[in-house]
């Protein structure tokens, strides 16, 4: 179901239009500018001025903005060029989007507003030559350049007839050519004009406030010659589905293999309830959408063609463009491969579709749908877009009412009206002539790798020192494990660990702040602190994931070897001179405020949060997230911090890791300064690692995200074993197993056979003490939840019945042993990983015993470690959503007294139960 947005739409005196959408669920702020204008209004012989006017609204100077002023203004505001601001044409008109945050809208506006109003003006033959020559370098890599680069425009070309304005490219070649400063001038000034202008905005804004403000930057922008009449575009005809098959064939030289595409007129775009067009793209769907389209199984599954593509672009003008594409599997007949689409799109026009199908399009569009809603940015566009082609940017609010309201027989009777093979224009491109393929190499064994050889020592004050001297590794990685484990701080000050490691460069006995952070600079270090974490990442190979052990927080710092002695002295200094400046601290406390809260609005992060709430007792420190809470950190003072770092941070304890391509010869000089590291206290205080209460509340909990588009499911047991144990590497293949991307049983079943999720992943964490954890889960629709959970206890009670699949399991656990060195080849991984082993006190060779272990697994073996540790009762299950799927969750039985709990980690209500 849709959220319904609030839309607010406004016009000008001069006759723009702003449409504002106040979304406060995001930080960011979107801004579109369209107007309604494109290369269909060109005239021949002056083809490629919409084009060329797009790259010059980006980049031409302006009133108050020099030449390439403009895209500055943006980055400085915060917004990323390609995908936060860009500019696109369309056929029927041009726009400009930015994402940025909220705080910079008005000045946003401000130059939004500044380009409307002069650029065609300001601009001068340079930079109309510097972008001529952009577009045609733009022509050549996207269209002549590419492998079927041409198709888009072939397809088009085919469609319309010669004359029609979507019949030629959108580049204007070879009019580009010929274009002068006058032609671009007088195109801004025949169109540019505030009457041809939709301003849209998403995001974290005050309505008013932007409607404020775009009468201060806009509404003094003349309005031009008629702007009251002023028309959203001159219509075009209405052009019927083709009458007679139309053909395009050409030889591709690049790839392999061949292609094949349909294209198909379809009806204009409307915003009624079942119109047309929402059928034809359904019948799309239904032939090229998914493992479980027609052409797939027809065509893919019996080996001709690789894979099925489909595509609809709505128009409100002529006609609306369907095309489906199959890419041939080298050596297939493309000819053949077409009589067997003709017959497929007979036998559609005949007999319809089936319910299975029809529910199955319904829902791929309906993910669709919410995906562009969820966007900022595709919203953004959405609303500008209605707003020229209805009149009306409400309309997004209706895509799920419109899509419901079409039938089974709307769906077969646009395929006899519009996707008959009569009706469609064939592009095909075959691959040129060419040697035989070669056949298959196989793949040679693998070569010996054993964790890279290390020196272990230990300083006269106790600090050990590990290093790893790797030839090639120019940028060295210095990891310090302050060995102060969290469960070490005061009652009611969790999160002190990692704010008093982030103090350390805050000002030194010998630098203020900024002259430490200068220093850093100097050298092109960069210094990260690490608040406290438990897992072993270089022993999985996954990404880190905070785990119930916490050893307290770490200082990471990357440098060129060259410098590597630099970045030790500066180590040393911080570590052993802090002065925990009462205002240099002050950011640090709030980076850490600010951190909290971001972990608590990231569903990614809170899920996790809620894990170990479940597995862990409240009284022991790993129930909270190593950087604390807000109400522990809020009351945290310099002299607290200070009073923990002359209790708690000591040589002795801590372990430092350095790993790059440096001499061994020099290392005694290198770790030099840390030699006078002495313990504030006077002596060597070291605190143990505690293995953390396992008190696992198997009850399932939910996360309130009120209004949440997605459910953020995860399913966790406690793995009750230790690290050295021979079943940690057969979990590790089982997590494969499971979560591999597009292979692994999860993400086949719910991403590509069912579409209801981006992918879903496994991951089995293994912290030190005898407690880990293995994880399952990811994001789905919302309205997918109970049938995604159904799916994953099917696959898990499968997988314990009847066992792992073997061809599977094979394949994950040759991958497990190919891919471990990869994930050590560089300094960065490789220190990181030694720290993981390191600071747990596990053996520093437990890499090379896992792989030894692998090497001899059968699938037997680890259908047994699958059936002792992970039953589904095993698992605690957690989902971050709107409040609405408790109710579905408890009612399909798959969720009896569900605990609910506010993003703060507070109760909401009694547990949910089923009557």
């Amino acid at each position: 179901m849709l959220v319904q947005y609030p839309i607010e739409r406004h016009r000008l005196g001069n006759g723009l239009q702003v449409v504002v959408n106040e979304d406060h669920t995001t930080a960011q702020v979107t801004l579109v500018m369209m107007c309604g204008v494109g290369p269909r209004h060109e005239q021949p012989g002056r083809a490629g001025l919409a084009h060329a006017f797009e790259h010059l609204l980006m980049s031409a100077g302006s009133a108050s903005m020099a030449p390439g002023g403009y895209p500055v203004l943006l980055t400085e505001a915060g917004s990323r060029p390609g995908d936060q601001f860009n500019a696109a044409t369309l056929h029927d008109r041009t726009m400009l989007f930015q994402a940025l945050p909220a705080g910079a809208t008005e000045r946003a506006l401000w130059g939004l507003a500044d380009r409307l109003a002069s650029v065609g003006y300001m601009l001068d033959q340079d930079t109309l030559d510097a972008q001529r020559a952009a577009i045609g370098q733009e022509f050549q890599e996207t269209v002549t350049g590419a492998p079927f680069g041409t198709a888009m425009h072939e397809g088009m070309a085919l469609l319309f007839p010669s004359g029609h304005p979507y019949h030629r490219d959108m580049f204007g070649i070879p009019d580009l050519a010929g274009l002068t400063l006058a032609d671009v001038q007088g195109w801004f000034a025949d169109h540019y004009r505030p009457g041809r202008v939709v301003l849209a905005v998403t995001g974290a804004v005050d309505t008013k406030q932007v409607l404020d403000w775009a009468e201060t930057y806009f509404g003094s922008i003349p309005a031009g010659p008629a702007a009251s009449a002023e028309p959203r575009a001159a219509s075009l005809p209405f052009l019927k589905p083709l009458a007679r098959p139309l053909r395009h064939d050409a030889i591709e030289t690049r790839v392999p293999y061949g292609l094949v595409m349909n294209w198909f007129r379809l009806p204009p775009q409307s915003s009624q309830p079942g119109a047309p067009i929402l059928a034809a793209d359904l019948g799309l769907r239904i032939l090229a959408e998914g493992k479980h389209s027609r052409l797939h199984k027809s065509l893919v599954s019996a080996g001709m063609a690789q894979c099925t593509l489909h595509m609809t672009d709505p128009r409100c003008e002529a006609a609306s463009t369907g095309m489906f594409s199959v890419l041939l599997t080298p050596g297939v007949d493309g000819r053949h491969v077409e009589e067997l689409i003709a017959g497929e799109l007979e036998e559609f026009a005949a007999y319809g579709v089936t319910e299975e199908e029809f529910a199955r399009a319904v829902a791929g569009a309906e993910r669709e749908n919410l995906q562009i809603a969820s966007d900022p940015v595709s919203r953004a566009i959405t609303l500008a877009a209605f707003c020229h082609d209805f009149d009306d940017p409400t309309v997004i609010n209706t895509a799920d009412t419109r899509l419901r309201a079409v039938t089974m027989d709307d769906v077969r009777t646009a395929g006899q009206r519009w996707l008959r093979p009569q009706n469609a224009a064939t592009v095909a491109f075959t691959p040129a002539p060419r040697t035989p393929p070669l056949a298959m190499p196989a793949i040679a064994p693998r070569q010996p790798w054993s964790y890279p050889a290390l020196d272990e020592r230990s300083l006269p004050n106790g600090l050990r020192v590990i290093t790893h001297q790797l030839p090639g590794q120019q940028v060295a990685r210095v990891v310090l494990c302050l060995g102060t484990p969290l469960h070490a701080e005061p009652d009611q000050r969790d999160g002190i660990a990692a704010i008093m490691a982030g103090a350390l460069s805050a000002g030194t006995a010998t630098r203020s702040a900024k002259e430490w952070a200068e220093a850093l600079a100097e050298i092109g270090a960069t210094w990260e602190v690490m608040p406290g974490h438990g897992s072993i990442r270089g022993a999985l190979g996954r990404e880190r994931i905070e785990t119930p052990v916490f050893d307290g927080p770490r200082i990471v710092i990357s440098v060129p070897v060259g410098w590597l002695a630099d970045a030790v002295n500066l180590l040393a200094d911080a570590i052993t001179g802090p002065v925990f400046d009462a205002e240099a601290m002050k950011p640090v406390l709030a980076y850490a405020l600010g951190n909290i809260s971001m972990a608590a609005a990231r569903p990614e992060t809170r899920i996790r949060q809620e894990i170990f709430r479940a597995l862990i007792t409240e009284s022991d420190r790993a129930h909270v997230p190593p950087y604390g809470t807000a109400a522990a950190v809020a009351q945290i003072t310099r002299d607290d911090v200070k009073a923990f770092y002359t209790d708690h941070v000591a040589p002795t304890g801590a372990t430092l890791i350095i790993a790059g391509d440096v001499d061994p010869d020099t290392i005694n000089g290198i770790i030099a300064p840390l030699i006078e590291w002495e313990s504030p206290a006077g002596e060597p205080h070291p605190t143990p690692l505690q293995t953390p209460m396992l008190v696992p509340d198997r009850r399932p909990r939910l996360v309130v995200a009120p209004g949440s588009k997605q459910t953020h499911l995860m399913l966790a047991a406690p793995i009750l074993i230790d690290p050295t144990h021979r079943d940690w590497p057969a979990l590790r293949v089982i997590a494969e197993v499971l979560g591999t991307p597009a292979i692994g049983l999860l993400d086949t079943r719910l991403r590509e056979e069912l579409g209801v999720s981006y992918g879903l992943r496994a991951e089995v964490t293994m912290p030190a003490r005898g407690l880990g954890v293995f994880t399952l889960g990811g994001a789905v629709g919302a309205e997918f939840t109970v049938d995604a959970l159904a799916e994953i206890h099917r696959i898990l009670d499968g997988a314990y019945r009847d066992g792992l699949p073997v061809g599977l399991v094979e394949r994950t656990r040759g991958q497990y042993l190919s891919t471990t060195p990869m994930r050590h080849h560089t300094a960065a991984e490789l220190a990181e990983a030694t720290a993981d082993l390191a600071s747990h006190s596990l053996p520093l060779d437990l890499v090379d015993r896992h792989l030894a272990v692998a090497r001899e697994l059968d699938v037997d073996v680890i259908n047994e470690a699958f059936r002792r540790h992970l039953g589904y009762e095993r698992f605690t299950l957690v989902a971050v959503g709107d409040a609405g799927i408790g109710e579905c969750l408890t009612a399909s039985g798959l969720a009896d007294e569900l605990q609910v709990f506010d993003r703060s980690g507070t109760p909401v209500g009694e547990p949910v139960t089923v009557a």
